[in-house]
């Protein structure tokens, strides 16, 4: 039995305009990281016939993956990779033609003995947002959507057990 505790260490790579990883830009580690969640959904569609209540056949036609997480530790090339910013030093500069980079993301969390490692291939952040309060740090939180890479995959998931 694998049982996890805490947060994960969150990574970003850009990726080039093939799909592949940037190799002018490494993994970028997000710091402050807090309330990670991955949420996959699949929608069905499902066949009644006569006059039975339930489905008689289910079939998947579509499905998600989307997450969420908050970051406290703000970078340039961190808002640059989340709204398609260019950046230039301290800049990040947007235009009205600006679109949400795409990132290969992976989740690590190793805790009693035993790892457990998310890899998605290739993602795009559909929301970002940036609080500012009187009597609050800045922490951001953006909501991302993974999808298939060039070669059709999403991803993958490696769970230790220990048993």
């Amino acid at each position: 039995m694998a049982v996890q505790f805490g947060i994960a260490t969150m990574k970003m790579t850009p990726q080039t305009a093939g799909g592949s990883p940037d190799s002018n830009v490494g993994p970028i580690t997000m710091g402050i990281l807090q309330n990670v969640s991955l949420d996959f959904s699949f929608d069905f569609a499902q066949l009644y016939g006569g006059s039975g209540v339930f489905p008689v056949d289910v079939r998947v036609h579509t499905g998600s993956i989307n997450g969420q997480a908050e970051e406290a530790e703000m970078t340039g090339i961190f808002f640059a990779l989340l709204t398609g910013g260019t950046q230039s030093n301290a800049t990040v500069t947007f235009t009205n033609t600006t679109q949400p980079t795409e990132w290969q993301l992976e989740l690590e969390l190793a805790t009693d003995s035993s790892d457990m490692n998310f890899t998605l291939n290739a993602c795009r952040s559909s929301s970002f947002n940036v609080p500012f309060a009187r009597d609050s740090h800045v922490i951001t939180g953006f909501q991302f959507q993974a999808f298939a890479d060039n070669s059709g995959n999403i991803g993958t998931l490696v769970i230790d057990d220990p048993s």
